[in-house]
């Protein structure tokens, strides 16, 4: 009997860098008579083992006697494990920072790292803190030594870091630092020369930030539409002072066109580039005001909280008005627009967020102008934007105004400034705001010299205007003229007359003097005085209702080529 043939080949097999060996197979021929023969296949590979080729040594496993049967040496054939390159995978996590603030700290996610392998992610990008609004990459990859990657199949997804704009913030209580008052280019022209100024800081949370970098558009907001004022968009911020990035403006002069009539304009400013518009920007209402003579009133400032401002929402205002009466002389007409910011919410409690408060006229009870000074009433709602929405709190509000205007009035020698008193009172009681108040009333306040109240309605340049024909209708007449030194004097009282009134009048020179009456038409009803008058001279002239309609009339003074009208109420 001689010696059977026996025969053991291992199979190749795989495996990824990293896992556990598998379990080793192979084929083994030629086992005679059940004998207890098995096939062995071992290899030096671990699961550490680097990415390679390792041999996989075939043997057999049998007792000495039983393999004594088969051919003294049998067919050993190994096999191979083969190692791959493992996965490996970073991936850098999309971030967000606001311009001018330094770059957060990159994350990411590394996985597919074997045996506790030295091995860790890196996230990179080319901003800066002073990088502009925009998305940069984050790169990602690994820091690794070329030993170690030689085991893995490196995957890489890099990230994006978005700047987003900071908020530019106003320096005062609204971005809109400009007049809050122009005048058209004469009585007959709707067009005038807005000076437009905004002035804004950058956050000081965030050092980076160049307010350079921010742009400016002015817009009219029309009940929520933003109406783009041509020629200011997009304006480019310089600096207030050289050397401080932080604080900034941006300004353009344009012309516009209100018109016919007088307009208040809330101008709103919206910022770009680098920088945005703080969440809810308010708006500056501004009067671009027609020269007109005679009775009205305009202007328009901002008055801080100190010293004494009062009531139930006291703060820093801004404010803007034009009120004149129509062409018949019957009915004033305009509004008053006012913003204030206050710490005290409605009920008058003391809190940590500003809330703004709008306040506008409605209803105009008295326009009385005698210059320089003049006063104003009428009622007024008052509601709170929250959230960019208006919130009615309370109608039917009383608004009262009273104002000086020194400023430019040729009819004023001293005290040249200009000085308004604003208060709005609860139609339940109490005042909602006083800009200055003494204890006991709202006094006169001076207005910032680069803002302006008028009384009389034209700007210190313009002339006087001669009295017309008496044919023509007296409404044409103009009376006093803001540069023409009031000397005369023309006062009708009681005012509204029911039975019988006194006309008061006097004139600065001596000459000729005319009293007439006017219906409201235009129509001359009497003359009540033609004679020659005495200059200083008082002169009293009695007035009785007689057969007059109920109405509004015109008392008209004229003397020395100079005009005064006075209206009067006639009631039954």
């Amino acid at each position: 009997i001689t010696r059977a043939p026996l025969a053991v080949v291992a199979a190749n097999q795989t495996k990824v860098y990293g896992e556990a060996n598998p379990v080793l197979t192979g084929t083994l021929t030629g086992v005679l008579n059940g004998d207890a023969i098995t096939g062995a296949y071992t290899t030096l590979a671990t699961a550490t083992s680097n990415v390679g080729g390792y041999p996989i040594v075939a043997d057999f496993n049998a007792a000495p006697e039983v393999l004594a049967n088969y051919t003294a040496t049998p067919t050993r054939t190994n096999g191979t494990l083969t190692i791959t390159r493992a996965p490996l995978a970073v991936a850098a996590n999309n971030q967000t920072k606001i311009y001018g603030a330094v770059n957060p700290s990159f994350t990411g996610t590394l996985t597919g790292v074997k045996n506790g392998d030295a091995i860790t992610g890196t996230y990179t990008t080319t901003a800066t803190q002073t990088s502009n609004v925009g998305t940069y990459a984050i790169v990602a990859d690994v820091n690794a030594t070329a030993a170690i990657l030689a085991n893995y199949t490196l995957t890489k997804t890099n990230g994006t870091l978005t700047i987003t704009p900071q908020t530019g913030n106003p320096v005062a209580s609204t971005y809109y630092t400009g007049s809050s008052f122009f005048w058209t280019t004469g009585p007959n022209s709707s067009t005038a020369t807005l000076n437009l100024v905004a002035t804004l800081k950058d956050d000081p949370n965030y050092t980076g930030g160049d307010i350079r970098t921010a742009k400016v558009s002015f817009y009219i907001n029309n009940n929520g539409t933003m109406v783009p004022i041509t020629g200011a968009q997009n304006l480019p911020v310089g600096l207030v002072n050289p050397g401080d990035i932080t604080v900034g403006t941006a300004a353009a002069n344009v012309q516009y066109n209100i018109g016919s009539s007088t307009t208040i304009l809330n101008i709103a400013v919206v910022v770009t580039g680098n920088y945005k518009t703080v969440a809810l920007p308010e708006d500056k209402p501004v009067t671009v005001a027609i020269p007109t003579p005679g009775g009205l009133i305009a202007g328009g400032s901002t008055f801080d909280e100190i010293p004494a401002t009062a009531g139930y929402i006291k703060g820093t205002s801004n404010f803007a008005f034009f009120v004149q009466y129509n062409k018949s002389l019957t009915n004033p007409q305009g509004r008053v627009e006012m913003t204030v910011f206050s710490k005290y919410d409605r009920n008058g409690n003391l809190t940590a967020n500003t809330h703004t408060y709008k306040l506008k006229s409605t209803a105009i009870s008295v326009l009385s102008t005698t210059n320089p000074t003049a006063q104003f009433s009428s009622k007024a709602n008052l509601s709170e934007i929250v959230n960019g929405v208006s919130q009615s709190i309370e109608g039917n509000c009383s608004m009262q105004l009273n104002m000086y205007d020194g400023k430019g009035n040729l009819a004023v020698t001293t005290d040249k400034v200009d000085r308004l008193a604003i208060t709005v009172y609860r139609s339940n009681g109490g005042i909602w705001y006083s800009s200055n108040w003494d204890g006991t009333k709202t006094i006169l306040r001076d207005v910032n010299p680069l803002d302006e109240v008028t009384v009389g309605g034209a700007p210190a340049s313009t002339t006087t205007v001669a009295a017309r024909s008496t044919t023509q209708p007296v409404l044409a007449v103009v009376t006093t003229v803001k540069g023409e030194v009031a000397s005369n004097l023309l006062e009708v009282y009681p005012n509204p007359l029911a039975y019988q009134g006194t006309i008061h009048f006097h004139t600065q020179k001596g000459g000729k003097a005319q009293v007439y009456l006017y219906n409201q038409l235009g129509a001359l009803v009497a003359t009540l005085y033609n004679a020659e008058v005495e200059g200083g001279q008082d002169y009293y002239l009695p007035l009785s209702r007689g057969d007059m309609a109920e109405g509004v009339y015109t008392c008209r003074l004229i003397t020395n080529g100079k005009a005064e009208n006075k209206r009067i109420t006639i009631v039954r």
